[in-house]
């Protein structure tokens, strides 16, 4: 009964896609809640808003 549910997220679902949140970290800007992306264990970041220009520190 799982096998056409595993077979189906096996065939649609890249192996990169599944562990792309471990190498990246999300986070929102507090001004305009854009998200934004950045790499992670790069320790405290400075992290530049691309729509609204905020600058916030995030630790990653």
């Amino acid at each position: 009964m799982n096998a056409p549910i595993l077979s189906f997220f096996a065939a649609h679902a890249p192996r990169q896609a599944l562990h792309r949140g471990r190498r990246r970290r999300f986070f929102r800007c507090p001004a305009c809640r854009a998200v934004q992306i950045v790499p992670a264990g790069c320790g405290q970041t400075k992290i530049v808003c691309r729509k609204c220009g905020e600058i916030f520190l995030r630790r990653t």
